[in-house]
């Protein structure tokens, strides 16, 4: 079962993993031209906006991934991990958004 749970980890973070560089990529080309001395609010706004989209593809991600797994015990692990690697993806989005 530990096999089995460590796989299911594995595939949430490759499959987060992708969908953070596609929305990152496209919060990076839409705020190429944003300049941040004068509009830092407009580039604040894209930034949320991002983020959020960002959150509410891997919560959905983290979802499906759960209702998949049939083993109640250890469905709690399951999430705690996913939950751990959402949150470590939005707090890298941020940052790598803070250095532009």
């Amino acid at each position: 079962m530990e096999n089995d749970i460590t796989r299911i980890i594995t595939g949430f973070r490759n499959s987060s993993s992708r969908i953070f560089e596609m929305i990152y990529n496209d919060f990076k080309r839409n705020v190429k031209n944003v300049n941040r001395k004068t509009d830092e609010n407009v580039f604040q706004q894209m930034q949320a906006r991002y983020i959020n989209e960002l959150e509410n593809q891997l919560r959905q991600l983290a979802e499906k991934t759960v209702a998949g797994y049939n083993e109640p015990r250890e469905s709690k692990i399951l999430q705690h991990e996913l939950a751990s690697q959402i949150s470590y993806l939005l707090s890298e989005f941020q940052q790598k958004a803070k250095s532009r």
